[in-house]
């Protein structure tokens, strides 16, 4: 999983804990520890209307180095904050962790052509490009 790539250098997962004040220092001198990246996701659970995506993204863009990407990797836009249900929810976020992983790989071996959109009918949890 994205876990054990990241244990293996492949991949690094690193946590935001504070969204205010936003500490840019600290992000910018963080996302300066990985110059070779081309790509930085962010993935949350909540939905991408719900969650920090719409704050975290303007900020995060000014701190990103040029021809560096930010993808975002979650839940699609959603009226309701949750499935009700714990069993399905478990399984979505099982399946958002997959997709993030998924997304990554893919970005790892398309360096050179642009993400494709995806397909209709796509799982809800599915990563949005």
């Amino acid at each position: 999983g994205a876990r054990e790539n990241a244990r293996r250098g492949m991949q690094a997962i690193v946590r935001l804990e504070q969204l205010y004040p936003f500490a840019a220092q600290e992000i910018g001198r963080i996302l300066d520890t990985y110059p070779s990246a081309r790509d930085f996701v962010w993935t949350q659970e909540e939905a991408q209307n719900m969650g920090a995506w719409s704050f975290v993204l303007p900020r995060l863009i000014r701190l990103l180095p040029r021809g560096v990407r930010l993808r975002y990797a979650g839940r699609v836009p959603s009226a309701s904050p949750a499935t009700g249900n714990a069993n399905v929810h478990k399984r979505e976020l099982a399946d958002l962790l997959d997709a993030c992983e998924r997304r990554l790989a893919l970005l790892r071996r398309a360096t050179r052509r642009p993400a494709r959109p995806p397909s209709p009918g796509q799982e809800r949890t599915a990563c949005s490009w």
